[in-house]
């Protein structure tokens, strides 16, 4: 027999043997993944929750510099802060450009509002 056969049979002999310590070590490994992703999933969705909110804000920013209330707009525009660091699913994307995150998103977009309204 070559080496390699002698030592996976060894290998899977000790799993045998020892199968009461591999198999808690497995249960954890996959109960850890299962939370994991349903944190994930709820921060998506948290995500997404604070973006359409932020949105509505947009759009009230647009009406008030449509009106000519800076002061309004631009406290309005301070409020366009998103908290979390996730991709952002609302924008396209190319193959050649880095994914969207909403924090980097509506950062951008704070910015572009300010300098519309400091500027005008």
């Amino acid at each position: 027999m070559a080496s390699t056969e002698i030592s996976d049979r060894e290998f899977f002999n000790g799993i045998k043997k020892y199968w009461f310590i591999w198999l808690p070590i497995l249960a954890l490994g996959i109960y850890w993944l299962i939370q994991s992703n349903e944190a994930n999933a709820d921060l998506e969705a948290k995500s997404k929750q604070i973006s359409l909110k932020l949105e509505s804000i947009e759009d009230q920013i647009k009406i008030e510099i449509k009106n000519g209330n800076k002061d309004k707009a631009l406290g309005l525009t301070n409020q366009l802060v998103h908290p979390y660091h996730e991709i952002y699913s609302g924008k396209e994307e190319n193959w050649y450009s880095d994914p969207a995150y909403y924090d980097e998103y509506w950062n951008a977009k704070r910015e572009f509002y300010k300098n519309q309204i400091l500027n005008n």
